[in-house]
């Protein structure tokens, strides 16, 4: 016995030598990857030897932390790489390189063969056939049954003792099984409840995958007669007749309907699909349905059952869920559709950190069949390797999650999630092998949550972070998903409705003629007490097709409703003019009041006497001629942001707005404000302010349109409250440090000589020494000077380079009009440099078109008020949609291009001259337009003249949102290029 094991061992070691030869690159490339000492012949085997099943897992994430994002593993003489590094694991994933499965799927193709879910040469047809089964269109027409199965898992939930724990998966389970019966499988209801051995094999698809899940990670379970003789394979085999006569009644009842003629193109599940194509064997249509089938009814089921269960143990995150259920969609049995899912953000939150925390795939391995360079060109992945992709590990790396191991939605709120790289959180994996029934699955999952949150109220003991996780193909919960339900009381909602009821009716009467005079304007109908409040409650980048469809319906001059509040949108340019110029609309609309919140009821956000006498002592420092004294101080802080950009490598795309909003923060703390630059670089939270001024304006938008928000207490109790009161407090200390210190500066001895102190004097030095103002309305006013001028600035400036990269040859004709008016000296640029340019005055009049700073103005009607189309009562708000009547096809022709000889003095003089109103009409039209002006001006004349600007994106692609001004969903992406510029001389 003796001598055959030493001629084996003899055998191996002399073949060593021949295999470390012939595999000499691939040991060169892999040299320098760091990773633990492998020896001859077994490499790292012994590691595997003590480290079976889930171990595997804590081995893999040991590894990253003793050797960084890259290591490998020598499992025999295979070669793995782990990669934690996010941009190269999408590099790897999306590349064509890197597309077949890794060796351990082999494992699981005894029980579903070769096809999508373990690769191999067919994987990428079978996936094309039935793909149109799994697209958004199809998934829309599966909502119904999806709606219907949700309400049989409420009502399961409603016959729950209250009270009493139960494991809500083996719920879930059933309904997602019927859900992918009646949708994936093509099955009617009644065939999906009578499939021979279905219930069997969902008790026991965990079961199977746990099996399949040791055998790739016990190394000598892959020896087939240790795998026999543990008794392993009787149970597979088991399993394997389970999965075939499951599969064979699919494929019966499947042709039986197709041969009858009761399948159209659009309705086919995927063995129709299968089926159809005639590219398939049985056997493989077998493989193929129990991949699909299994995987999308057991996976989905996890996820249904871990957001169930993340929200029984977060009380606060349930309560702000239920409440968006009833807001969008009611809290009566409504169907959930999956416009409705759209606006369900707080779910969408709670479903994602679900997927963070219980990975759908804990590790993805992949075959690299081409040489591949990461790590900057550190490392080259051989041909043959094996990649190892550990998203578990991946998403509780702290270095991306702050305190990974907690169950926090919040980490997956805008703001939050644009702090992070998108390549840390890849749930479903990446390129063409990434998961195929994600578009499925959504909607699925949160309209069985939906359902179920709307009829019950989620209890569990304990904390979440204590319960045991079971980690192996996918990551789930150790014990189950244990809770607790207790049925929703909604009687007093019914008498809340009935209160409301009887308020509406009683407001009704009391406002009979003015009813009378609002149904004289088309629009919407509207509801009791809210009126048409639901329709407005959208994103803001749905906002501009809401407005637009209201016009393309009613006419130029219609009516929506919010709440009590009736606005009338009038789209008549003459009507407009009217309106604007008319002292019987001097009064800003409701709206306007939860800016006033942060801006006070001044300037900006006020109207009447306060607001009238606040403007007329800040006129002077908006003339003409003063600010051609900030001359100096725009082109000086100008040179300075070009020293920033020329420090941009020109390959590298950024959000140029970024960098201009501190150009223009500086110019207007310098100008408006007086400080010098000195006293600006000392003012507390400037670029806190700077930073935060976006969302906070977002915060304000938010409440004008969502009217559950304008409910102060419901407010309050929102994060953007603390958010908003945070930014207030910033200001109020922003604000107090620049009073303080222009009162220090104003000397009284100045005022003997009025005509010198009056060309010295900033905005808030007129408001000091006019003593008219309190000390909150100094405040407020300081900010409103500062935010206003700075940030709308900073957006033309940033929307005109955006033109100009998009558009290549508008922005050479403006090249050659600025050299041509400046030369090719860098030196700085006046006034008179801007009248010689008609050009650009065209490009940025273009530009406010098509993006002007106020997109929607709201004016109160205080009297009754006579237009072409009707009369407008008093009391009710003017609503003027600048963006839409900027782009109406009536004044414009292809109103959405951009195309600056729209204002050549020809065209000019040939169009409507009222249709153009960027910086609003009358009395309350925009104060800062000359300043504006000039610094945009300015800052495009200077950046244009020393870069050629481009972008990797196209016009097409610009996508916007309108709130309280335009902005680009996307921001401001460019690059610049440096053209040839002489020195000053």
């Amino acid at each position: 016995m003796l001598w055959p094991i030493i001629y084996l061992l003899a055998l191996v070691f002399a073949y060593w030598p021949y295999w470390r030869w012939k595999n000499r690159r691939l040991l060169r490339l892999s040299a320098s990857m760091p990773g633990p000492r492998a020896l001859p012949i077994i490499g790292n085997g012994l590691l595997v030897v003590v480290n079976t099943g889930e171990k595997f897992l804590e081995l893999v994430e040991q590894l990253f932390r003793t050797y960084g994002d890259y290591c490998k593993i020598w499992l025999g003489p295979e070669l793995n790489i782990c990669v934690k590094n996010p941009d190269d694991i999408r590099l790897l994933l999306t590349s064509n390189k890197v597309n077949q499965k890794g060796p351990a799927y082999e494992i699981m193709k005894a029980a579903i063969g070769p096809g999508i879910l373990t690769g191999g040469p067919t994987w990428r047809n079978h996936r094309k056939i039935v793909t149109p089964s799994y697209n958004k269109r199809a998934v829309k027409l599966y909502s119904a049954v999806f709606n219907r199965e949700a309400e049989v898992l409420a009502n399961l939930l409603l016959k729950k003792q209250s009270g009493v724990t139960f494991n809500v998966y083996y719920d879930v389970v059933e309904i997602t099984t019927q859900c992918v019966c009646q949708t994936l499988i093509g099955l009617s209801k009644d065939d999906s409840r009578n499939v021979d051995g279905m219930s069997d094999l969902i008790l026991e698809t965990q079961n199977l995958y746990e099996l399949l899940f040791t055998k790739m990670t016990v190394w000598w379970l892959q020896i087939p007669f240790v795998y026999w003789i543990t008794g392993r394979k009787a149970t597979e085999n088991a399993y394997v007749k389970k999965i075939d006569r499951l599969t064979s009644d699919f494929l019966k009842k499947r042709r039986t309907a197709l041969k009858e003629g009761n399948v159209d193109e659009e309705s086919m599940g995927i063995v129709d699909r299968y089926i159809a194509s005639g590219e398939l064997t049985e056997q493989e249509i077998k493989w193929e349905t129990m991949t699909l089938f299994t995987t999308s009814q057991e996976a989905s089921a996890k996820i249904t059952s871990a957001v169930l269960l993340f929200l029984a143990h977060l009380p606060d995150w349930q309560e702000k869920v239920y409440k968006e259920i009833v807001e969008v969609i009611g809290s009566g049995r409504n169907d959930v559709t999956t416009e409705h899912l759209k606006h369900l953000h707080y779910l969408d939150m709670v479903y994602q950190e679900a997927l963070r925390y219980l990975s759908i795939a804990a590790l993805i391995q992949r075959t690299v069949e081409e040489e591949i360079t990461i790590n900057n060109g550190k490392f080259t992945l051989p041909i043959g390797t094996t990649l190892v992709i550990p998203i578990h590990d991946l998403h509780r790396d702290p270095r991306y999650w702050d305190e990974p191991l907690k169950v926090k939605p919040e980490r997956f709120l805008p703001e939050n999630v644009k702090k992070r790289s998108p390549n840390v959180f890849i749930p479903f994996s990446l390129g063409a092998m990434d998961c195929l029934g994600r578009v499925y699955a959504e909607p699925l999952i949160k309209t069985l949550v939906v359902w179920a949150v709307r009829e019950v109220q989620l209890e569990a003991e304990g904390c979440i972070e204590d319960l045991k996780l079971h980690v192996a193909i996918s990551v789930k919960f150790a014990n189950g998903y244990n809770l607790k339900v207790k049925p929703r009381m909604i009687s007093y909602i019914i008498l809340i409705i009935i209160g409301f009821a009887l308020m509406w009716s009683g407001w009704k009467q009391k406002n009979k003629k003015f009813m009378e005079m609002a149904n004289q304007f088309p629009g919407p109908q509207a509801l009791p007490f809210i009126g048409n409040a639901l329709r407005f409650m959208c994103q803001p980048e749905e906002l501009i097709s809401v407005i637009k469809e209201l016009l393309q319906v009613y006419g130029e001059a219609s009516r929506f409703w919010l709440g009590p509040n009736l606005n009338v949108v009038i789209n008549n340019p003459d009507d407009l003019k009217i309106l604007l110029s008319s002292s019987k609309t001097s009064i800003k609309g409701p709206q306007y009041k939860y800016m006033a919140d942060i801006l006070g009821s001044g300037i900006l956000s006020g109207s009447g006497v306060t607001w009238r006498k606040h403007r007329k002592i800040a006129t002077p420092n908006y003339g003409k001629k003063v600010i051609d004294n900030y001359e100096k101080i725009f082109n000086t802080e100008v040179h300075l942001l070009l020293k920033k950009l020329r420090n941009i490598p020109s390959e590298q795309e950024f959000d140029i707005y970024r960098k201009i909003v501190q150009t223009t923060s500086y110019c207007v703390c310098q100008t408006l404000l007086n400080l010098s630059k000195e006293q600006v670089t000392e003012i507390p939270h400037l670029q806190e302010i700077i930073d935060c001024t976006p969302r906070n304006y977002d915060i304000v938008f938010d409440r004008m349109i969502k009217w559950y928000l304008q409910i102060d207490p419901v407010f309050w109790m929102t994060k953007s409250y603390q958010d908003q009161k945070h930014f207030v407090a910033l200001i109020t200390e922003f604000s107090k440090a620049i009073i303080e210190n222009r009162k220090r500066k104003i000397n009284k001895i100045y005022l003997n000589n009025e005509e010198s102190i009056n060309r010295q004097l900033g905005v808030i030095d007129r408001f000091i020494l006019s003593e008219e103002l309190t000390q909150e309305e100094l405040i407020k006013e300081t900010f409103t000077i500062f935010t206003s001028s700075q940030e709308a600035t900073a957006k033309i400036s940033s929307f005109v380079l955006l033109m100009m990269a998009y558009h290549p040859k508008s922005q050479e004709k403006l090249y050659e009009e600025i050299t041509k008016i400046i030369g090719d000296k860098d030196r700085c640029v006046t006034n008179e440099d801007f009248k010689q340019m008609p050009y650009f005055d065209m490009v940025f009049k273009e530009v406010l078109r098509l993006f002007p700073i106020g997109s929607i103005l709201q004016r109160t009607i205080n009297e009754n008020i006579r237009i072409s189309s009707g009369t407008l009562p008093a009391g009710c708000s003017l609503v003027a949609p600048i963006y839409h009547l900027h782009r109406d096809s009536r004044f414009w022709t292809r109103p959405d291009d951009f195309d600056p000889e729209r204002f050549n003095p020809v065209n000019t003089k040939l169009r409507q001259p009222n249709c153009y109103i960027p910086f609003s009409l009358g009395p309350m039209d925009c104060l800062g337009r000359y300043f504006g002006t000039r610094l945009v001006k300015m800052i495009c004349v200077r950046v244009l003249r020393e870069f050629e600007v481009t972008t990797s994106r196209t016009y097409k692609d610009l996508k916007l949102s309108i709130a309280i001004s335009v902005s680009p969903l996307d921001g401001f992406p460019v690059k610049l290029h440096p053209r040839k510029i002489k020195e000053k001389q």
